[in-house]
């Protein structure tokens, strides 16, 4: 779901600030009344961010940075890499007529090469650079209930919170077989099974084919990273690259 009216460019100029933003998502109209169908929210994804700032007097960037980024360690995750990180990021590809090229300035983000130079929006709906391993300290304090390297990051009351089914009944996610909790989709009945996903197992997909997942029934967590803007990041590689993981891994 992409911003309209006067935020219609946002997702590539990344030019007003959270504030400004958000007050403008107040305005477009429901697409339907809460609570009867489920639709991913990007912008819902971004008031979350915009009430955080209000609630701590903090910016959204600082308090990721506090609360979050620095106990667990994420020292290459960013929303505006500094200078001496960019030549480690790999950039965004799409598929022209066959070959791989640089996305185009139109793509989520804007422009991959100028690794938004000059951004104002930090996009709590997509706006992170990060890491495999960065993520893997993420998805491990989750499976842990929301400890990490020995710091309480998260209270296990908000983990179990936010991986509690919110959307019985409704068709919710992606992943067939699967239900929405808070920002999670979790495998909640056997079809979701399929990709070799145990019951119970919950995560989160990114614009550009990347995937992470938390499977307690292993003690495991996976993390898969691609760079590609499209309809080829459709989730196929990832589902082989999970079905790999679940037949090498022993329950």
């Amino acid at each position: 779901m992409q911003p309209q009216g006067s935020m219609k460019g946002l997702y590539h100029q990344l030019d007003h600030t959270l504030a400004e933003a958000v007050m403008e998502f107040a305005r477009e109209p429901l697409e339907f009344e809460p609570g009867t169908k489920w639709l991913y929210s990007n912008m819902g994804i971004a008031t979350l961010g915009r009430i955080i700032e209000v609630v701590t007097g903090q910016s959204y960037e600082s308090f990721i940075e506090n609360r979050v980024l620095g106990p667990l360690q994420m020292k290459d995750t960013f929303f505006y890499p500094p200078a001496d990180k960019l030549q480690r990021i790999a950039i965004v590809y799409e598929n022209k007529g066959g070959k791989l090229v640089p996305a185009s300035p139109e793509t989520l983000g804007g422009d991959p090469r100028l690794f938004r130079k000059g951004a104002k929006y930090p996009a709590p709906e997509f706006g992170l650079f990060s890491t495999a391993q960065d993520l893997s300290h993420f998805y491990q304090m989750m499976l842990d209930h929301g400890m990490w390297n020995g710091v309480r990051v998260i209270s296990p009351a908000a983990v179990d919170t936010m991986i509690e089914v919110q959307t019985a009944g409704m068709q919710a996610g992606w992943h067939q077989g699967a239900d929405y909790g808070l920002t999670w989709e979790i495998i909640s009945k056997p079809l979701g099974t399929m990709t070799l996903l145990p019951l119970g197992s919950y995560g989160h997909g990114g614009a550009f084919g990347t995937h992470g997942w938390v499977i307690p029934k292993r003690n495991m967590v996976t993390v898969f990273l691609v760079g590609c803007a499209g309809e080829e990041c459709n989730g196929t590689t990832e589902d082989a690259f999970q079905q790999i993981v679940g037949s090498s891994a022993a329950d």
